[in-house]
């Protein structure tokens, strides 16, 4: 008996989406994340807050956000984070470095259903999935934020959440790492306070405390944490105050922002695109303009002019190796072409390895025009590379 199996490897940064709409709580922003960054991957758990853009935020119709962190020499990058957001404000996409991404699936319903993560492992070349799934009852997340003393299992790690009656977290426990986490609000809902307990590891019954003070400018952004590190039973205090200063765009959205003090110094430099084609950040100098970028050092890919999806996306959907699949046994094409400012696609150049069928065959049609891509806020020359792997394999069954 024989099988047929056909392999498309495309070697492109691809993103998925998922049109929904969803029924979210009256509060519109919170500073949960503002304060923690590194818990925003968590932020499918908080249920009480307008939109995604609320949790981290963010004012306006955001499309893309692109943040980049730098060192106080504010040159050299120490990580690059993109976030994609729909019309209605929902996640549907988080990237960080090229070592994890998150893709987010939402129910009929707007819920959200799923989330995909990858992460890559320590040896760089083995790469992680996670599932995590949410379940919803009465349409309220099921196990989590309105009933106290829940455990929820999320990725790697187990959760046990505290909620107040507004659908605050109060308290976190993450009970693989013996970790203890306590927030406390003001009357405007702001998060002012924030305990962290953790054991030293050095001994069982020995804790080290983190307790961080937080104040706000008038624009509702953190301008100033004062933290207290403390070992129990010790006496031994030390302290770090940290300001920080923002430079806005005209949607009240933070594009850069200084962190000066005792602790971390270092910068945080935005892109913001919104969906009605606006754009936040630095500009493209004028000398880079014309140059040809390759698809990773773009903000924005190329996109298929009458479809919502890149150009990328379109080829993989489109090949047709299974024309050629009676003549032949296995192929490999690789396809390169220019995508202008204009949307013009030319130079298209093809290597197809195996001369027993041609490439037209195989290849879909591939448009005249597009939307460039864009860098920066401006659009730009790019270049694409595109391979199609085809192999039939014969299965013996004995």
């Amino acid at each position: 008996m024989k099988y047929l199996t056909i392999v498309i490897l495309l070697f492109c940064y691809i993103h998925l989406h998922a049109q929904e709409n969803k029924d979210f709580a009256p509060l519109t922003e919170i500073d949960f994340l503002k304060e923690d960054p590194s818990m925003v991957l968590s932020m499918g758990l908080i249920q009480n807050v307008q939109t995604d853009w609320g949790k981290l935020g963010l004012r306006g119709k955001v499309m893309r956000l692109i943040e980049e962190e730098y060192d106080k020499d504010n040159k050299t990058r120490l990580s690059l984070r993109i976030y994609d957001f729909d019309e209605d404000g929902k996640i549907e996409y988080i990237g960080i470095d090229s070592l994890a991404n998150r893709t987010y699936i939402y129910s009929k319903k707007g819920q959200l259903k799923e989330e995909l993560s990858f992460h890559k492992q320590t040896d760089k070349q083995s790469v992680k999935e996670l599932i995590h799934k949410y379940e919803y009852k009465k349409g309220k997340l099921k196990g989590a934020l309105y009933d106290n003393n829940i455990i929820i299992y999320y990725g790697n790690d187990k959760y046990n959440l505290f909620c107040n009656a507004d659908g605050q977290i109060i308290k976190l426990d993450n009970l693989q790492g013996y970790i203890s986490t306590i927030y406390g609000y003001n009357s405007r809902g702001q998060l002012i306070e924030k305990e962290i307990k953790k054991n030293t590891g050095s001994n069982p019954s020995e804790y080290f405390y983190i307790k961080t003070l937080i104040e706000y400018n008038d624009r509702n952004d953190i301008e100033k944490k004062f933290t207290k590190y403390t070992i129990e039973n010790q006496p031994d205090t030390s302290f770090l105050v940290n300001m920080f200063q923002y430079k806005y765009d005209i949607h009240n959205n933070w594009i850069d922002r200084s962190q000066l003090g005792e602790g971390k110094a270092g910068f945080i430099h935005r892109r913001i695109y919104y969906h009605d084609g606006a754009y936040s950040g630095d500009s493209l100098p004028e000398e880079d303009s014309k140059r040809i970028y390759s698809l990773v050092d773009v903000d924005i890919l190329p996109m298929h002019s009458e479809r919502k999806e890149t150009l990328v996306e379109y080829l993989m959907k489109n090949a047709r190796p299974a024309k050629v699949m009676d003549r032949v046994n296995e192929g490999n094409i690789k396809m390169t072409l220019i995508v202008s400012d204009k949307g013009e696609i030319s130079d298209i150049k093809i290597q197809n390895e195996t001369n027993s069928f041609h490439w037209k065959e195989v290849l879909p049609v591939i448009p005249k025009r597009c939307t460039p891509a864009r860098k920066n806020g401006r659009n730009v020359n790019s270049y694409l590379e595109y391979f199609i792997r085809f192999k039939k394999e014969i299965v013996r069954i004995l």
